[in-house]
């Protein structure tokens, strides 16, 4: 076996879909980003680990606690590095399990939640085992201190193709209000509905929903996403999520929403997608988005459904606002958030895990 220092990185993402939002953004894009930076960098498989002399790995939520401890322990008979690398909240699948079933009869639910149990208690042991561990937002840093101080907040890659599209805000009927995610986040949309009824009798909107027809999440049991967006009592359009068509259609928005359920922990990459492509954003005051937009000038920020209401109104009857603050909001995460910025704070902490800090 070569010496670790002429070995290079891996990057194991969550899975080698590119397809997966955590495994484009935090693997893949990754892996893309540090090669423009001459680091020596690949995309492998779990069996890899020894070739390499540290290894991102992405949370592999449907790795079995056995499993975990074989990768684990081949990294270390190989003196091979590892990043435990965290896009999602791993200490709220407790919480999210009985969110999952709760359309289920009481008996169907114990087995899930024994389950998410034990997944918890895995991934738990697994952050006290590695030599660092990333997180994408900084709630997910605060929560993961306890059980590894070396834990550093680096942000998603959104992609660089982002910024090449800059929106021209027009006079437009309807005013399209978009929301694109992954396919079990629709729930968080549920926040803006309320707002969007409110609006309705005045019409001049329609909302569009980006995302995948199918879900793995039982919520409102097995209608699929379209047939859902389908039902909602306003205008609305459904496309289907491509990475080919993407941007694209995500550029067809007048205004991008990023809105959450209380008590979520994501990180702000819904909104630096929509600022990116200078369009303006109305967002929910979860931590990242709170941090990164200015309410009122590079962006608006809305609790409650009449807030709600009343920004995508405001946004609605003015082009020339949504021009201004979508032209702020490119400004504010043109520096920050490009993929060299992102790959320059991975290269970063790649460093100081190599050199045993």
């Amino acid at each position: 076996m070569p010496d670790r220092a002429s070995r290079s990185i891996g990057i194991i993402p969550f899975d080698m879909d590119e397809d997966n939002p955590a495994s484009r953004m935090r693997g893949f894009a990754v892996a893309r980003a540090l090669t423009k930076l001459g680091v020596e960098v690949s995309v492998i498989g779990p069996e890899q680990v020894e070739e390499c002399s540290l290894v991102i790995i992405g949370c592999y939520a449907r790795f079995s606690y056995g499993r975990w401890r074989a990768v684990l322990a081949r990294a270390r008979r190989a003196g091979t590095r590892v990043i435990f690398d965290l896009a999602d909240n791993v200490y709220a699948w407790r919480g999210l399990s009985c969110q999952s079933v709760r359309c289920r009869p009481l008996l169907q639910r114990l087995p899930r939640n024994v389950k998410c149990y034990w997944e918890e208690r895995t991934m738990l042991s697994v952050l006290r085992g590695v030599d660092h561990v990333t997180v994408s937002n900084t709630p997910l840093h605060d929560l993961t201190l306890p059980h590894n101080p070396a834990c550093t907040v680096i942000p998603d890659i959104v992609g660089d193709e982002h910024f090449d599209l800059i929106k021209q805000h027009r006079e437009a009927r309807p005013v399209r209000i978009l929301w694109t995610g992954y396919r079990d986040n629709l729930p968080h949309l549920e926040v803006v509905f309320a707002a969007l009824q409110r609006l309705a009798p005045e019409g001049g909107f329609e909302l569009c929903v980006v995302t995948s027809e199918m879900r793995t999440h039982p919520y409102r049991g097995s209608m699929s996403n379209r047939e859902i967006v389908a039902r909602l009592p306003f205008p609305t359009h459904f496309l289907v999520w491509t990475r080919e068509r993407a941007r694209q259609d995500i550029l067809t928005a007048d205004i991008g929403i990023a809105p959450l359920q209380p008590g979520a922990v994501k990180s702000a990459n819904k909104a630096v997608l929509f600022m990116a492509m200078g369009i303006p954003v109305v967002a929910s005051p979860g931590y990242e988005y709170q941090r990164l937009i200015e309410h009122g000038r590079n962006g608006l920020i809305c609790a409650t459904p009449q807030e709600w209401a009343d920004a995508l109104d405001r946004l609605i009857r003015s082009p020339s606002l949504r021009g201004d603050i979508g032209a702020a909001g490119r400004r504010a995460v043109r520096t920050e958030h490009t993929s060299s910025a992102v790959a320059q704070q991975w290269r970063t902490v790649i460093a100081k895990v190599l050199a045993g800090r």
